[in-house]
């Protein structure tokens, strides 16, 4: 796996939102881990960050419970739920190697593994409070009527606080979604950028748009973005003799390829193949 350093736009900062629960990738809390260490921290590659983290002795439990997610790009796919568009950035982004996403849970069992400074405090707070927990727990066990007043105290407090709490809580759970969608939104559209094989295999076209004609399309592609001024990107492909392509905004094939496709080939609409017979 390449040692990626995701840049302060790539998706690979963003949250990632599967079956409901929102995680984070690695390569999120890798850059963490090397912005609070000196010097970039003992783990500077992200290969060797993740090869601490499966060395979590309670990995698997993790795995099984869904803490951590081990995503690929094939299994986005075959689940056949998932918007492509929207996960196609990460992987994109992380060279199309498998993600692996942690929620808050994994997070805090990572901490413990980590020695940089806000990985330490976060474990010490954590093993602080759980402590005291268990200290608190212990003494109730020992007095029982102290323990009916605790519990009566605290019906009291929740239903004085009930209200009020749901409603904050409501309100901040709706302030964060929109900017998590806002978020998403802009980071989404400034990676929509595709290479001429990845747009026509992704929109079913390679009746209309054989192999052979990749090339030449990408250059049309290309002028039309010299010509005003539109920016594209050189986006890495694995499994050929080279090892860039270009790759354009989604916005460019919707005006520029359609033009394209009826010079060349006097086809007027771009239909995926399975619509050819309706």
């Amino acid at each position: 796996m390449p040692d990626l350093i995701p840049t302060v736009a790539s998706p690979l900062l963003a949250p990632v939102a599967y079956e409901g629960q929102t995680y984070f990738t690695s390569q999120y809390f890798h850059q963490h881990y090397r912005s609070n260490s000196p010097y970039g921290g003992k783990y500077h590659r992200h290969h060797d960050f993740v090869r601490l983290l499966r060395r979590i002795e309670a990995y698997e439990l993790y795995v099984g419970q869904g803490d951590i997610l081990e995503v690929s790009w094939s299994r986005i796919k075959l689940e056949g739920k998932h918007n492509l568009l929207s996960w196609q950035p990460l992987f994109q982004a992380a060279g199309w190697n498998p993600l692996t996403l942690l929620n808050a849970t994994a997070q805090l069992a990572l901490s413990n593994f980590l020695d940089d400074e806000a990985s330490k405090q976060m474990a010490v707070t954590a093993n602080t409070v759980a402590a005291r927990r268990q200290t608190s727990h212990d003494l109730l066990a020992q007095y029982p009527e102290m323990q009916a007043i605790v519990q009566q105290a605290n019906s009291v407090i929740a239903l004085a606080i009930k209200t009020a709490e749901v409603r904050a809580i409501a309100e901040s759970a709706q302030r964060e979604a929109t900017e998590a969608k806002a978020t998403a939104a802009r980071a989404l559209e400034s990676q929509l950028f595709f290479t001429v094989a990845e747009y026509v295999c992704f929109n079913k076209l390679e009746h209309q748009v054989p192999k052979s004609a990749y090339k030449a399309c990408s250059d049309h592609l290309r002028l039309y973005c010299l010509d005003n001024g539109i920016p594209f990107r050189r986006i890495l492909v694995g499994g050929k003799q080279w090892d860039d392509e270009y790759g354009f905004h989604i916005s460019v094939y919707a005006d520029a390829f359609p033009g394209w496709l009826t010079r060349r080939y006097a086809q007027v609409q771009l239909v995926p193949k399975e619509r050819l017979h309706e």
